[in-house]
């Protein structure tokens, strides 16, 4: 595969587990579950989708 389309596949993996999470967060799900479900995603990442669903609220 060329570098193009890996960096393009990542990048939308990423996106979606993302997705995932800030769906996950906002039905209430722990931060810790959520690492736990997915370990694509940082803890950093997680705890920053969460402060903006708080953000939102």
């Amino acid at each position: 595969m060329s570098q193009m389309f890996e960096e393009y596949v990542q990048k939308t993996i990423t996106e979606h587990d993302k997705e995932l999470a800030r769906n996950l967060l906002q039905n209430g799900v722990s931060v810790d579950l959520v690492r736990k479900s997915i370990p694509t995603l940082s803890l950093d990442d997680i705890e920053e989708l969460s402060e903006q669903l708080a953000l939102a609220e």
